[in-house]
């Protein structure tokens, strides 16, 4: 599973704007009216967020993601590990409430999980 693979499965989204999809990591912004649907394809992926948006993520949240921005209380964070990766998906509110930044990082195993 790669970054890439996380993106092509939200291709029912109406995506405002992709800055970049690559293998290892890639954003697009959705429309927050998006929001449920991409919310059901992360959790029929990835289970249930490891940190929800009004829930203050865990320091091991926060040190995992701090090298892609981080992760804040109204922030969403699933993680999950796969056969070769680890990947991280954070949904980030737009302060217009209209949109949502999406990033998807995938660590492959032979580097550090640990960050």
């Amino acid at each position: 599973m790669t970054a890439k693979d996380i993106i092509k499965k939200l291709d029912k989204l109406d995506i405002y704007q992709q800055r970049r999809v690559a293998d290892n990591y890639a954003e697009i912004v959705i429309l927050n009216s998006e929001i449920f649907i991409c919310a059901e394809i992360m959790d029929e992926l990835m289970g249930a967020p490891v940190s929800a948006a009004g829930i203050k993520p865990t320091e091991q949240d926060i040190a995992d993601t701090k090298d892609f921005g981080g992760i804040f209380d109204e922030q969403t964070l699933y993680k999950k590990d796969f056969d070769r990766a680890r990947i991280l998906v954070m949904f980030w509110p737009w302060q217009d409430g209209e949109h949502i930044t999406l990033k998807v990082v995938c660590l492959s195993k032979e580097e550090d999980l640990s960050h």
